[in-house]
């Protein structure tokens, strides 16, 4: 107890140092050693001291055992709520069900030290590094395992980007596999025979991180490696939301220029869920969160140069008639300080400022053409008011929930005009995030309009505090269209919850800024390099589209175009998706099937089931190809009936699922494992789409 009350002293006095950066709070925990978050914000974590497994589903404030070994545990993956658990014995345990209960689904002769999961292509791979055993590799979900690399090697760290496998070892040094595992080529990080203990990537910049008592990072894929951070760090992880890198006890938010300390301990682990960070001690293995931006107190305009805000803007302007209603971002930036009067002003550029401000003594002045004037009196209270020229001010105050904060706020009501009347709302810590005004005019017509804060960058001392909300761009992927024997063209919408419809295109937000294809050919083992094309956004539309050529020697020969996409908002803290997050769409031209002026039949395609395993129910999809000719679809194999079914290892027929004729497009069908009479036992199961002479099959496995 003494030790922990000690830990404390030292947090509390580090927060203070770094201009209280962090907020550390100390959470229960029963030894941890390995820590992850599920999709669905489940809080999976290890202790190796107890053998046993624990889940939480209120962020880490209170857990539940959900299982037990008799061995030492040594390794957690999470991917959904599908849990993957190594020991020290080679046993790897899963659950597919956010662990109510778990199977063993292999036993290796070494102990597990870490575990990857991830689709690629149309291949489900599960890999586990193991002690002096190497890499072991299945593609059908643990059913069956081959062993492929690095035996006598402890594989220590996996991470798996894009087509790209990365493995770490003791004291062997980085490999790095470009075609799924079946060739490795060594890497040096710094030295030959090095240990690599951790991977990790930013898809801002493409840079990895690995950790080798170092912090080394590459920015071309892994070839070339420096020095970014000169100390030891076990875990690396990095942070999508803040688009912060964390190592160890130190973090980045510069990819790597710069670090600094934000925890007084050795970290023996780190997980992070959306801004906030939760870092294992390593000695104690105590437990503790980070609440990302804290409340910092009274200080409701901070100002620093460098500070920036961003604003979504709304406006409707009506007469007796009609209405017009347009949207815009606005941004405001102190730009530099300067000396006025022997005083000192920050120069502010943007959203009506354009102008030099001072907060002092809790107030807000203004330097312009006729001197300084007071723009807002924070010491005041509600109902109080203040003299601005002519009109009054008049003081409210209160909470809004911004950021996934509630914070406290003071605003002034000001009249404008002769009919009109503006709100005008500063936060704690933050400054200027939102404002209101509407107003009259003659024959029936007026205005309204809002000013909303939605990111921030604020520098408070020597701390820089990042605020935003956990938006994403999603992407609405279009079929290929085929336009000729070499060149096809691909079109998406993107879209981003600020988005915004105006009474015209010109007048609406599309917060997008970018959408980048990546791409590359493959048959098989066989691959070509990664290609990146940025698409072409149509004027005033979230619509982008590009052409991508298609070699004939490529298609000709039975490859398949590999693509995903990488997407980019307009944000001052930019937010990067990639979509698929793991593994790549599939482009398949049959060179057997129909052609006609140039255009080729996109042949059938049946998809993996999703989940896999299953337990009872599980997904099929598949696709029926169209012929594009003169811009107008027709079926492929029209009159064709369609015929989805279900064995078992045995052939003999379970169900039947599809027995029609179907247009083309793509069709997604329900499996249960106990719908009517049937009670399926855990196994391997088939199922198989036949339409005409296209005959494919794909396995799937039941867990119970």
């Amino acid at each position: 107890m003494k030790l922990k009350s000690g830990i404390l002293f030292l947090l509390l006095g580090f927060s203070t140092a770094c201009a209280q950066l962090m907020d550390w709070q100390l959470l229960p925990s029963n030894n941890f050693d390995r820590m992850e978050f599920s999709s669905s914000g489940n809080f999976y974590a290890i202790s190796g001291y107890f053998n046993k497994v624990y889940k939480s589903t209120n962020d880490g404030i209170t857990w539940a055992q959900i299982f037990s070994s008799y061995v030492t545990l040594t390794s957690l993956k999470v991917k959904g709520d599908t849990i993957f658990i190594g020991d020290d014995g080679g046993k790897l345990h899963v659950s597919i069900d956010a662990g109510n209960s778990f199977i063993l689904l292999q036993t290796f002769p070494t102990a597990i030290r870490c575990i990857e999961y991830a689709k690629i292509n149309v291949n489900t791979f599960l890999i586990a590094g193991t002690a002096s055993n190497g890499l072991y590799f299945s593609n059908d979900f643990g059913a069956t395992w081959i062993q492929k690399e690095f035996a006598g090697k402890t594989v220590w760290t996996l991470k798996i980007s894009g087509y790209k496998i990365f493995a770490g070892t003791l004291s062997g040094g980085l490999y790095i596999s470009e075609n799924f595992g079946q060739t490795w080529t060594p890497k040096t990080i710094s030295y030959a025979g090095e240990s690599v203990w951790s991977f990790e990537s930013a898809e801002s910049d493409s840079i990895f991180y690995a950790g080798n008592n170092k912090v080394y990072k590459s920015t071309d894929w892994g070839n070339t490696w420096a020095l970014s951070l000169n100390s030891s760090s076990y875990c690396i992880k990095y942070s999508k939301v803040e688009d912060e890198i964390y190592a160890g006890e130190y973090m980045s938010s510069d990819s790597g220029a710069t670090w600094q300390k934000v925890f007084p301990e050795t970290t023996e682990w780190i997980a992070i869920k959306d801004s906030t960070t939760y870092i294992l001690n390593l000695s104690p293995s105590d437990l503790y969160r980070e609440e990302h931006n804290p409340y910092q107190g009274k200080n409701y305009f901070p100002l620093s140069v460098g500070n920036n805000w961003q604003y979504l803007g709304y406006h409707y302007s009506y007469d007796a008639t009609s209405g017009n209603t347009w949207y815009n971002i606005m941004a405001a930036t102190v730009s530099y300080d300067t000396i006025i009067n022997n005083t000192k002003y920050y120069r502010i550029d943007g959203s009506g400022f354009n102008n030099f401000f001072r907060y002092a003594d809790n107030k807000l002045f203004r330097y312009g053409p006729s001197g300084e004037d007071l723009q807002m009196d924070f010491n005041l209270k509600w109902g109080q008011s203040f003299p601005v020229g002519n009109p009054t001010a008049n003081i409210t105050e209160g909470y809004q929930e911004l950021f996934g904060y509630n914070r406290y706020f003071k605003a002034v009501g000001l009249s404008v005009g002769p009919s009109g009347r503006e709100f005008k709302y500063y936060t704690d810590s933050i400054g200027y995030s939102y404002s209101s005004f509407w107003g009259s005019l003659p024959m029936g017509s007026g205005y309204d309009g809002r000013t909303e804060l939605i990111q921030a960058k604020i520098k408070i001392g020597d701390s820089l505090f990042l605020f935003k909300a956990d938006y994403i761009p999603t992407l609405n992927i279009d079929a290929a269209l085929i336009q000729n024997d070499s060149t096809f063209t691909i079109g998406l919408i993107a879209n981003h919850p600020y988005d915004k419809n105006g009474s015209t295109p010109q007048t609406s937000i599309f917060f997008v800024d970018s959408v980048e294809i990546e791409y590359f050919f493959s048959k098989n083992s066989d691959s070509t390099g990664i290609f990146r094309k940025l698409l072409y956004q149509q004027p005033n539309s979230n619509f982008f589209i590009d052409n991508i050529y298609f070699p004939d020697s490529f298609y000709y020969n039975g490859y398949n175009l590999n693509y995903r996409f990488h997407s980019k908002d307009k944000g001052i803290i930019p937010t990067y998706a990639v979509n698929p997050e793991t593994g790549y769409l599939v482009f398949h031209l049959d060179p057997t099937g129909v052609k006609s002026g140039g255009i080729k039949n996109i042949s059938f395609n049946l998809f993996q089931n999703y989940p896999n395993p299953f337990n009872p129910t599980t997904k099929i999809k598949y696709s029926i190809p169209k012929i594009t000719n003169n811009n107008s679809p027709v079926p492929s194999v029209a009159g064709s009936i369609i015929n989805l079914k279900v064995y078992d290892v045995l052939g003999n027929e379970i169900a039947t699922l599809v027995n029609e004729e179907k247009q083309p497009g793509e069709y997604e069908v329900e499996f249960s494992a106990t719908r009517g009479a049937l009670d399926l036992s855990s196994g391997v199961y088939f199922y198989k789409l036949t339409a005409g002479s296209f005959i494919q099959t794909k396995k799937m496995i039941i867990l119970r």
